[in-house]
């Protein structure tokens, strides 16, 4: 009976911050021209509002000991199998010392996708400070006599571009097509957190098994593009080319991308108490603060 309550419980606090991201996608998409206008907005400070009158309402650590959650998070919160390329107890320390308000869905959707759930963690603080609203801030250019969007303009906690939602929304309408069940996906899904976090989890892997780990991250910002580069090259070759900062006149973040990426996953490892994750190969085993 106690067990029962606490689950109801910590749905019922999943569904309040459900609601808290949708009101923050809500603002967005009532608001005429939001990519050009909001561009350098952050709900953040009205979304913690929300969520902390919200939470009120039910406080788990006020419950009697009778009524808190199983001692084992990892077999309460697991709901797909783990695959053998999975380490159990490193998803065992994830879902012990990781307790932000996504991380219960980072870990489902790093285990749905065969991922390490610090790698996806860390690609999404990279990519948002797991902001489930932000909006990325548009670069314009001249080109040939037009004011052209160069980069910028992502949205949400995956920082989805407009390329990256096509992109995704395709590999979808592939698996439709195949009989698989799938969402469909659009710049509306990108703003709600739990579907953007699966949508990441599962766009990254595809990524990562087209161009390897270093391609598959650095495609996820830079694109095909970038994906194809580093495959080719190596990381270290490729930075040093040049060619992962430009594409013709769009500008790319791929000579920074995956080191950034990488700083943040080996933080919440060494946090974790776990081993670093491998830096490419060819060049220096640790990055400089």
């Amino acid at each position: 009976m106690g067990g029962t309550k606490g689950n109801g419980v910590m749905e019922l606090r999943k569904k309040i911050a459900q609601l808290v991201a949708a009101i923050g996608s809500t603002l967005v998409l009532l608001v005429p021209n939001a990519g050009a206008n909001l561009a350098g907005f952050s709900a953040s400070p009205l979304t913690k509002t929300i969520a902390s009158a919200l939470m009120q309402v039910v406080r788990v650590d006020t419950l009697p000991e009778a009524h808190q959650p199983p001692s084992d998070p990892l077999a309460q919160l697991l709901t797909h199998e783990v695959g053998p390329e999975l380490d159990m107890a490193e998803l065992r320390t994830f879902a012990k010392t990781q307790n932000g308000p996504f991380d219960q869905t980072i870990l489902n959707a790093a285990v749905r996708w065969n991922l390490d759930p610090f790698l996806l963690k860390g690609l999404l603080a990279n990519e948002s400070r797991l902001d489930p609203i932000r909006l990325g801030k548009y670069r314009v250019a001249e080109h040939e006599g037009t004011r052209v969007i160069v980069s910028g303009g992502a949205a949400g906690i995956a920082q989805f571009s407009g390329g990256g939602i096509r992109a995704m929304a395709l590999i979808r309408e592939r698996q439709l097509r195949r009989g698989k069940p799938a969402l469909t996906f659009d710049r509306q899904r990108a703003l709600i957190p739990d579907e953007a976090i699966h949508a990441a989890a599962e766009f990254l892997r595809h990524l990562i098994n087209r161009y390897g780990r270093d391609g598959g991250i650095t495609a996820y910002n830079s694109g095909v593009v970038g994906g194809k580069i580093v495959q080719r090259m190596g990381f270290w070759r490729a930075k040093a080319s040049g060619k992962l900062s430009r594409s013709g006149i769009y500008h790319l973040q791929g000579e920074r991308f995956l080191l950034n990426v990488l700083k943040k996953v080996n933080y919440l490892r060494r946090g974790a108490g776990l081993i670093d994750m491998p830096l490419p190969r060819g060049g220096p085993r640790h990055l400089s603060s």
